[in-house]
């Protein structure tokens, strides 16, 4: 199924922020957790629409990592993603970790454009410790410049990379989700974010056909560009900004 992104529900540690401010600013996170409503599981065995919205509930809770694996280099704009980090998540009450990722600084400028294996290792050990730990893991493509600047000349590297991620994950549980793009936006127009769609999808679905995607409008993530979409989700679900917590540095 897919589900459609009006607003990205996050908790942001980004920056240069120490990772005593991280901490803080979790423990902080959790005590307004208590008044959400428990989250529930989602899993391949259920019919598509619950699995939607079982996955959907898992966001109610969720913490993004940023600034951690979405530059060229780990630790570069912020902390290095420490273990603690993900198990002070789950102690803490989060049910979902979005962890943005720049692929695009991993993979090679050459076909096959391929991702250093040695990346992908990096992103299994964290995604192992959080499906250890229970908090669902949506793997983002994130800070993608070169897609928002010349979208048709990187589209072939945009689905490249993607059909990479998506086989190395097609056995992962249902709590593993796919975000394919972080805020489409300036020559990424509504349309060429059609266009690169279409061409992304299914490649994604043959290897992971049940896989729940996240997918964001174009005009950076705006909600009425989802209006122009060519294909239609199964489920489609929104955040009133009343509902949605951001914790910026």
């Amino acid at each position: 199924m897919i589900t459609f992104s009006r607003q990205v529900r996050r908790t942001c540690p980004g920056g240069t922020m120490a990772v005593r401010q991280f901490l803080t600013r979790l423990l902080a996170a959790a005590i307004t957790l208590a008044a959400v409503p428990a989250a529930f599981a989602c899993s391949f065995e259920q019919p598509p629409a619950e699995r939607a919205a079982s996955c959907n509930r898992l966001l109610a809770r969720s913490i993004n990592f940023g600034n951690m694996l979405d530059h060229a280099r780990e630790g570069m704009a912020g902390p290095m993603l420490r273990d603690e980090f993900i198990v002070l998540t789950a102690q803490a009450g989060f049910t979902a970790i979005r962890l943005p990722i720049r692929w695009d600084a991993r993979a090679g400028v050459q076909p096959p454009y391929r991702i250093a294996p040695d990346f992908f290792e990096r992103v299994d050990g964290v995604v192992k410790l959080a499906l250890q730990h229970r908090p669902a893991v949506i793997l983002d493509m994130h800070h993608y410049a070169n897609m928002m600047l010349e979208p048709e000349a990187e589209r072939e590297r945009f689905v490249a990379v993607w059909r990479q991620v998506a086989e190395h994950y097609r056995d992962a549980p249902a709590t593993v989700m796919f975000e394919l793009l972080n805020e489409p936006n300036r020559e990424l127009t509504r349309s060429r974010w059609n266009d690169a769609l279409a061409a992304v999808l299914p490649v994604v679905r043959q290897s992971n056909p049940q896989r729940t995607l996240i997918i964001g409008g174009g005009d950076w993530n705006s909600g009425p560009a989802l209006e122009d979409w060519r294909c239609r989700p199964t489920t489609a679900t929104s955040s009133p900004p009343s509902t949605t917590t951001r914790q910026w540095r």
